[in-house]
Formats: C-alpha cells, sequence, structure tokens
C-alpha cells in the first residue's frame, strides 16, 4: 500500500488504516487490516496506542510481534463497532489469514476501504446492500493486463500434479510449494486434506501457523522433523527467483533433497507474476534430472477484470487507488476506474479545487460535463460559472436537484445548458426537438461535426525541402548551374 496519508485516513475521521510508520498520536485511531509486513510495519513491542483488529490478527501481534495486550482489541468479522461517532465493520477480504476490509458509515455515507482483497461473488453479494460512496481499492494489479487464474483452479491444479507424483511412490518424493510468512495456506492445507501428508516448515512460519486457530486435526500434520515429512513450505526465493524474469534455483533444490535422502522433487511457485511476462508463460514449467518446477498463477489479490466487475457491482460514487508507484500511476489508475463510478470523480475534484481557488478573484472556471446516465449531482455549491464560446457568462444560484426531477422543473434548454454544450448550438436543436433525449443526441452530433474556427486552425507548416508544384500551363524556370553562373561572368 502505498504510504501517502490519503490511501490510510478516512474522510472526516481521525481513523487510520495500516498507518503504523509514524509515532503514534493520542488523538487518533488505527485499524490493522491484516498481519502482512507492508501494512503493520512501525508495530513494534514500543507501541502505545490500541490497534483494532480481528482475533487472528490480534494474536499474531501479540506472539509474534510482542505488542502487548492492553493494546490489542479485536472484533469478529460482521459485527459493529463504534469508534467516536463512526460505526465500524470488519468484513471478510478472501486475502490472508485475519484479513478484513473496513465498512464504515459516518455523517450519512458509507464507504469501503478493502486494505488487501482477493474479489469473490460471496463478497459482492454482502456489500451490495450498501450504498457506497467512497472506495479505497487495492489496485496491486490494477495497473498491468496480467490476469491470474481463479484461486480454486491453482489449488485444484497443484492437488493434481501433487497426486498423480504420488502414484510413482512417495517415499523418495519431496514436494516444495513457496509461500511467504502468512499466506498460501490454502494450498498446502488442500495437500493435507487430499494426500493426509505431513508439512514442514521453517521454525517462524511455524509460529505463525500456530496462531492461525486451525483445527487440531490439522495441526498434528504440521512436523518439526524435515525428515517425515512429505510437504516443505519454503520462502519463495528458496525455488528460484522471479525478478527480473524467471529463473529456477536447482542447486539448492538438489542440495535439501540430499539432506533429507530424497530424490525426486515436485516444487510449486504460487504468484500473481505468473503471466506477467511472454518468458514467465513460456517457462511456466522447467525439468532437470528428477526436479520439476511449476508456476502457479495463483494470488491473493483480485486481477484487472475481478477489480473492474468489482466495481461495477457496486458502482460508488468516487474511488481511491491504495496501490501505486507514483502520482502519475496514481491519476491513470483513477481516471480508469472512474468509469464503473456513479460520478467522473476525478473530474468532478478538480472542479472543486479550482472553483476553490478561482471563485474569490472572479475567474471563470469550467463546469465540467455531468455524464449522460449518472445519478450523481452534476455541481455542488450555490454559485457555480460557465465559461462559454460566446463569451457571456451564465450565473447559476439554484442547487441541483435529483435528476429524476429535473424534467418537471427546467425546460430542456436549461439543462442542456447545465451539460456544459454551447447556447448557440442548444438554441438551434430545442427550436426542432421537443424530445429531451433525441435533443442530446443532436446537440452531441452537432458538437462533433462543429469545424474549428479560422483562428483556432492550425498552419500547416511545409515540410523542409518541398517546393511547390507549378500550376498546369505556368512555365517552370530552369534553375542555372553555379558553373554557368561563373562561366559567364569570366567572358
Amino acid at each position: 500500500m502505498n504510504s501517502a496519508t490519503r490511501c490510510h485516513r478516512l474522510p472526516e475521521t481521525e481513523i487510520f488504516i495500516d498507518f503504523f510508520r509514524k509515532p503514534p498520536q493520542e488523538d487518533r485511531h488505527y485499524i490493522l487490516s491484516h498481519f502482512h509486513g507492508d501494512h503493520y510495519s512501525g508495530i513494534k513491542p514500543q507501541w502505545n496506542q490500541r490497534v483494532h483488529c480481528t482475533p487472528i490478527t490480534a494474536d499474531l501481534l501479540k506472539h509474534i510481534i510482542g505488542l502487548a495486550s492492553e493494546f490489542l482489541v479485536p472484533h469478529k468479522l460482521d459485527v459493529p463497532f463504534k469508534l467516536g461517532e463512526t460505526v465500524i465493520t470488519f468484513i471478510d477480504a478472501n486475502h490472508c489469514p485475519g484479513a478484513a476490509m473496513i465498512l464504515y458509515q459516518n455523517q450519512g455515507l458509507t464507504h469501503l476501504h478493502c486494505g488487501d482483497c482477493r474479489f469473490s461473488h460471496a463478497m459482492i453479494a454482502n456489500l451490495k446492500q450498501h450504498d457506497l460512496h467512497t472506495i479505497f481499492l487495492d489496485t496491486t494489479y490494477g495497473a498491468t493486463k496480467n490476469c491470474s487464474s481463479p484461486q480454486q483452479d491453482a489449488i485444484d491444479f497443484v492437488a493434481k500434479k501433487v497426486s498423480e507424483a504420488c502414484e510413482k511412490g512417495r517415499d523418495d518424493l519431496a514436494v516444495f510449494v513457496g509461500s511467504y510468512n502468512l499466506g498460501k495456506e490454502r494450498i498446502f492445507l488442500r495437500l493435507i486434506e487430499d494426500l493426509d501428508a505431513n508439512v514442514f516448515t521453517l521454525p517462524r512460519r511455524l509460529q505463525i501457523v500456530q496462531q492461525l486457530r486451525l483445527p487440531e486435526k490439522v495441526m498434528k500434520h504440521f512436523v518439526k522433523d524435515r525428515h517425515n515429512a512429505l510437504v516443505h513450505v519454503m520462502n519463495m526465493k528458496f525455488i528460484g527467483t522471479m525478478w527480473p524474469y524467471f529463473q529456477p534455483n536447482y542447486p539448492q533444490v538438489q542440495k535439501y533433497m540430499e539432506e533429507i535422502g530424497k530424490t525426486r522433487a515436485i516444487c510449486f511457485i504460487p504468484t500473481g507474476w505468473a503471466n506477467a511476462s511472454k518468458w514467465n508463460r513460456e517457462h511456466s514449467f522447467s525439468q532437470k534430472d528428477n526436479i520439476s518446477i511449476h508456476l502457479v498463477s495463483y494470488s491473493e489479490h483480485s486481477n484487472l477484470i475481478e477489480l473492474e466487475e468489482f466495481m461495477k457491482s457496486l458502482k460508488p460514487a468516487k474511488i481511491i487507488p491504495t496501490v501505486y508507484k507514483d502520482e502519475s500511476e496514481f491519476r491513470k489508475l483513477k481516471k480508469h476506474f472512474n468509469k464503473f463510478c456513479r460520478q467522473e470523480s476525478a473530474m468532478f475534484d478538480m472542479f472543486k479545487r479550482a472553483r476553490k481557488n478561482n471563485l474569490k478573484d472572479k475567474k471563470i472556471v469550467p463546469v465540467p460535463l455531468k455524464r449522460i446516465g449518472s445519478t450523481a449531482s452534476a455541481f455542488e455549491g450555490d454559485k457555480i460559472l460557465i465559461k462559454t464560446k460566446s463569451s457571456h457568462n451564465i450565473l447559476s444560484t439554484t442547487k441541483p436537484t435529483p435528476a429524476k426531477d429535473l424534467s418537471h422543473e427546467k425546460t430542456n434548454e436549461a439543462k442542456l445548458l447545465e451539460m456544459g454544450f454551447d447556447p448557440q448550438l442548444v438554441a438551434s436543436v430545442v427550436s426542432k426537438e421537443t424530445n429531451f433525449q433525441k435533443a442530446i443526441d443532436q446537440c452531441l452530433l452537432g458538437k462533433k461535426r462543429k469545424a474549428p474556427t479560422q483562428e483556432c486552425r492550425a498552419k500547416k507548416k511545409p515540410k523542409f525541402g518541398s517546393k511547390k508544384k507549378p500550376k498546369f500551363g505556368s512555365k517552370k524556370k530552369k534553375q542555372k548551374s553555379i558553373t554557368s553562373f561563373f562561366s559567364k561572368k569570366g567572358k
């Protein structure tokens, strides 16, 4: 998540989500969405402000970070609680164990902070009952066309490959699964369920697994002796590196196999970047001797198609991307997802800022064109200056009403002017057409056909070395050579 305050602070509140890199302040409320390093970074045993989170995340903060219990405030999913005047509800984010999206209601508006999440239809069914104003969207894969596979497909693929390898025998086989400290649990939990397999993982990873409140019948399959395990959960870089492109690490895998007395190995790197490049796609499977490696398209973040479906289903009034590398990418993401909002929020944000800065100086600020079919109001405030091509200023002193009432209170001409069309074009269209929808179409058509004025037309610069063709019948003078000139002069 980007470190900018706008990605962490809930509007009109002193509530901050995943914002721990600065010293804590007593007048703020702090929420942690989940236990991943880029979100809890800054929380140390010395942290002295209360942290609101889910029960699993609270256990991880206590036993892994060492945060005192007095500063942990766990909340169950789907159970509302209050922070000041704001009502907060944690919703399952379908990300990693303990991860939550934050739904909050304040001043009559409902907003959603996604933290990190992976799209699911159950999530949409839960959120659709709310009229969301602002969504803080997890745009980890928002700026790439790379689309990871559905999680269940990836899990089924791994289970199938391991099952096929086990048919040749399990005594000489080792299964390696790349993972972070927290995440990818669904893969090796499936292998425990299907194959009754023992799992070995590194000590810190095992300490984290012990805080996930897994059933006892599952926990008994996690062993500390790696010689007694079929499945080995290792760091992501153990099998190979993904940057700048996938490069397998066969020597390291071979050395580990020799240490545990295995002669065959099947390895999986579950990552959302498996389809990120042509190289990765072409090398999603590689093999050397008795070691085979699979890149598995598995992610705990929503891909671009899922993000678009998420926005289309919920139709918020505003979108704030939370994962981006710079301001240019922030604007690009905002522009892309604005298409699925109830209004063009970026356009209206720019208009409000410009009006605030220029209204005192009586400067003209063009009103943004309201998108046809939008349910949001076109503008806010008591007075709006509209710049027209006839250099006249139209002063609107009436607050806009919802779209459904405009047809009863305003004429077609007034509505078309508010949408930003040229007054002369509107006057000519309204005099001929009484149907409002047809009038809009004609205005749009007229706007496209309108040719630029003579002053606005850019003069074409002549190309270097180009010559005008002589008109038919005109005599073209023959250019005299330099030699002929000097020869005449000498005579």
